[in-house]
């Protein structure tokens, strides 16, 4: 739906709905260290790619806040797939979204992060699956992050992490609630 090179996307109000891609970043795809993306008071649904079935970014910076992600899938980062960069949301609901690769390093239904910085407040993630580690959030060497305020409620993995999975990473968690993840 959206490619942004190196460029500016603020965005209000807008509803992404099955959105694909083949590759990476079924409705949006951020690339470079001077890509941004705001997102406000909006949704994805539906949406399908390899990497990121809403949003992939590749050393860009993504700031949402009251945002939906539901029922996006992917084979990592069911919602969101992040490398390099930065990752700042609020006030977010994740429901319904999967991510199917069963390979070492795929996962993060709702999102996957490798080295990159990471803040999440008022955050509520459900009802949502991986095939590999991670059920809701797979972070992964060299991402540094803050989790404030954020539930996850029956989140699962096929194999572990069943609400976040941290391998070679930082991670400061505050205030939160993790109810029926397996």
């Amino acid at each position: 739906a959206i490619v942004n090179f190196n460029g500016t996307l603020n965005a209000s109000n807008v509803r992404f709905a099955s959105c694909t891609a083949s590759s990476n970043g079924g409705a949006l795809f951020l690339s470079g260290p001077g890509a941004t993306a705001s997102l406000s008071n909006g949704n994805f649904t539906g949406c399908e790619a390899g990497n990121g079935g809403a949003v992939y970014s590749e050393n860009g910076n993504l700031m949402v806040s009251s945002h939906t992600f539901q029922a996006n899938t992917a084979d990592t980062g069911g919602d969101i797939y992040a490398t390099g960069g930065a990752v700042v949301m609020s006030n977010v609901v994740v429901r319904k979204s999967s991510a199917t690769s069963s390979s070492d390093g795929g996962g993060g239904s709702g999102f996957f992060t490798d080295s990159v910085k990471v803040s999440l407040a008022s955050v509520s993630v459900s009802l949502v699956s991986s095939s590999d580690s991670g059920g809701v959030y797979s972070f992964e060497a060299g991402s540094v992050g803050s989790l404030n305020s954020v539930s996850f409620t029956r989140c699962q993995s096929s194999r572990s992490g069943g609400a976040i999975s941290i391998v070679g990473a930082t991670l400061t968690a505050m205030n939160i609630s993790i109810d029926q993840c397996v």
